[in-house]
């Protein structure tokens, strides 16, 4: 059996000749050749099929087939625009069960120009409490040539990390670093600490480690580490002798954040989502159906109440710049003013605000600016409607 395609440049008015009449078309067949006729920019085309060695059989099959086809396609189109606004539908009734929320009416057809000011005001005022500003700029410009020595300072009630590297001016890095800290969270009152004058951190060398092997790992050019060590003679160093690396960071340091829900489920991520309205959402949505909620890190409140489309809200300021948010809550337990611990219960998760079901909306900023809370947070689950 021997298949050949033949184009025919010629054209018929779609006045004279009924476009997809294939039967008509079939009747045209000679010396084995099948001509079947489609309409292509108001104009019937015709195509043929040349055929050998084929029965006659086959004809009254292949012009059934292309009936069928016809009709089928306009029916599969209109099944499958169907199911797409069925899914779109089931998507929008699951986030109402499992609950989201943010600012925005969720009614949008009740949606007015009042509604959007109001939501306006109410992302302004949050945008407040965390501090955000998309203006500001945070790096420092530390003095190369600075003087070089080192403060001791015995840790008081209430202090914490950020406090006092704004104090001595100089990175909580470099503290934790000189003062052998690998928890950001965890001062003790009346601990010492060891801080530097300038960037960078005082190492104490370890049993069997080599000077160039830890100027290698923290990437501290030779040239810097000499001026900051002119002290240093040719002799051999041991073990827990003390050298200062210059602008370097630790680490080792663990900035552990704790998911504030035992439910490790988000029912809406970071970023634009269309419902409940077309917005950039800047937190996640856990699934709480009136759960306790926790403080996802040690740090002072600094509101408590309510807040709008967030409902009734918390905001924690944390060391290292941090703030975090909870909205949507049913109960608040604690005020303005205390210190929380990591861990400990804040709130109750809820349904107030602008919300579809009961969940918790987590907002974390750093120096004003809006993270995403998947870049700190661990074992995270995403659930799939």
């Amino acid at each position: 059996m021997i298949w050949k395609k033949q184009n025919i440049n010629k054209s018929v008015n779609t006045k004279h000749e009924k476009p997809g009449n294939i039967v008509s078309v079939l009747n045209k067949l000679k010396s084995g050749i099948l001509f079947y006729s489609y309409k292509k920019n108001g104009t019937l085309k015709i195509q043929s099929l040349k055929i050998r060695n084929l029965p006659k059989e086959f004809f009254q099959y292949f012009v059934n087939n292309l009936v069928m086809f016809f009709s089928v396609v306009p029916i599969v189109f209109a099944l499958i625009l169907l199911l797409s606004l069925s899914s779109k539908q089931k998507s929008a009734q699951g986030a109402r069960d499992l609950g989201v929320g943010g600012i925005g009416e969720l009614a949008t057809a009740n949606h007015n120009a009042h509604d959007e000011a109001k939501s306006e005001a109410d992302e302004a005022l949050k945008d407040k409490l965390l501090g955000v500003d998309d203006s500001a700029s945070f790096t420092k410009n530390k003095n190369e040539d600075q003087a070089l020595f080192k403060r001791v300072y015995k840790v008081k009630e209430g202090d914490n990390l950020t406090g006092i590297s704004k104090k001595f001016d100089v990175s909580i890095e470099a503290i934790a670093g000189s003062s052998g800290i690998r928890m950001i969270d965890s001062l003790q009152v009346g601990q010492t600490l060891q801080i530097p004058s300038r960037e960078g951190f005082y190492y104490a060398l370890k049993k069997g480690e080599r000077l160039a092997s830890v100027i290698s790992r923290y990437n501290v050019p030779s040239e810097k580490f000499i001026q900051a060590n002119s002290n240093i003679g040719n002799d051999l160093l041991e073990a827990g002798d003390e050298v200062f690396l210059p602008d370097a960071k630790p680490d080792d340091l663990i900035r552990s954040w704790l998911i504030p829900v035992v439910s490790h489920y988000i029912t809406s991520g970071y970023g634009w989502r269309n419902y409940p309205v077309r917005a950039f959402h800047k937190g996640l949505d856990f699934m709480a159906n009136y759960q306790q909620v926790r403080a996802a890190k040690s740090g002072r409140v600094t509101y408590a109440g309510w807040l709008g489309g967030y409902g009734n809200a918390i905001v924690v300021m944390h060391e290292d710049g941090y703030k975090s948010l909870y909205g949507h809550l049913s109960q608040i337990y604690v005020k303005p003013g205390a210190r929380v611990m990591q861990g400990s219960v804040i709130a109750q998760s809820g349904n107030t605000g602008y919300s579809t079901g009961a969940h918790l909306h987590f907002e974390i900023t750093q120096y004003g600016r809006n993270i995403n809370p998947a870049t700190v947070l661990t074992g995270l689950r995403y659930y799939s409607r």
